[in-house]
């Protein structure tokens, strides 16, 4: 079973040497550990594509004060 990466940004394919991945978190997720829900910190990965990237870079240097 093949496994196929998409960009998170703009949802298009990603090979192995394009992009980078980043380690992400929020405080977005919750537990029950006694009924009563509580928010926990949730981890994942986000897969960017070097086109978007680049787009990012571009917009923080403009908008940089």
């Amino acid at each position: 079973m093949a496994v196929i990466e998409v960009c998170d940004i703009c949802r298009k394919e990603i090979s192995k040497s394009n992009g980078i991945t980043l380690d992400c978190s929020d405080w977005n997720g919750w537990d029950y550990p006694v009924g009563v829900p509580i928010r926990t910190e949730r981890n994942y990965k986000v897969r960017i594509c070097d086109k978007c990237k680049d787009n990012i870079i571009k917009y923080c240097k403009r908008n940089a004060r």
